[in-house]
């Protein structure tokens, strides 16, 4: 079940079998980044100053500060007391100092983010910008499956722009759930034919996978007008997420 509910309502962390997930617009007044930007870390501000261009460290430095906030409220600390570790493929996970074991995943493009936590499910989420491709086609023969390129090209060109960005947030939070990074090529990530109803959640199968892993609940989300979002989460025999809860962030 997806509900709705104000940020008010939701400031304790997430109990077993229930996922958070959080949106963001990462366009803030001037006044609320600023304080946004004194709760990152050293090398946070330093990872931001690289971006060249203005807009892209602004949506950095919004993201990750939210982030930073929204755990600090589950923790119960400030939000510059979060202290991070970073996976192999750069995967930020809170650091064992915490003694937390809350997880987390986020995603952002254009001007929204989302984030996924949950205490117990091992979750991995994608937003995307529906936009137009230049290259979307050759994208689309290089990165989908075989099924899938053949269905992609059955579309009437109108709607392979949306049906594109549904298969690859699909894909990328599969990935990003996975943990492995660039170990799993996206052409192996195979759901076949869009389903017709656009809410529907897809299971995914992986090939050469441990039984634990093997199975994957693909939930495609609607996140704003424009965007597209997905969030997979490992699919345990006999245990179903109760609860799916979306809340729209505001400004602490």
């Amino acid at each position: 079940m997806i509900t709705n509910t104000r940020v008010d309502q939701i400031l304790k962390r997430p109990y077993a079998n229930q996922i958070h997930i959080w949106y963001a617009e990462l366009q803030q007044p001037d006044e609320y980044y600023v304080q946004l930007e004194k709760t990152l870390s050293h090398d946070e501000q330093k990872r931001a100053s690289l971006f060249y261009f203005d807009h892209d460290r602004r949506r950095f430095v919004t993201s990750r500060a939210i982030l930073r906030t929204i755990l600090g409220h589950y923790l119960e600390i400030a939000a510059e007391e979060c202290r991070f570790v970073y996976q192999k493929y750069g995967r930020p996970e809170l650091d064992p100092l915490h003694h937390s074991s809350l997880r987390f995943n986020v995603s952002h493009s254009y001007e929204l983010a989302i984030y996924a936590f949950s205490d117990a499910w091992t979750v991995g989420i994608d937003i995307e910008y529906v936009r137009l491709l230049a290259d979307m086609e050759q994208l689309a023969k290089r990165c989908f499956s075989a099924r899938e390129y053949s269905f992609f090209l059955t579309l009437p060109e109108e709607q392979r722009q949306e049906a594109f960005f549904r298969y690859w947030t699909f894909k990328e939070a599969t990935v990003k759930a996975l943990g492995d990074g660039l170990r799993y090529s996206l052409e192996r990530i195979d759901v076949g034919a869009l389903p017709d109803d656009q809410e529907s959640s897809i299971l995914l199968a992986l090939p050469n996978e441990t039984e634990l892993r093997s199975l994957w609940r693909l939930h495609p989300l609607r996140p704003s007008q424009g965007y597209k979002a997905t969030i997979a989460l490992a699919e345990r025999r006999g245990v179903q997420p109760q609860d799916l809860i979306r809340v729209w962030n505001e400004p602490f």
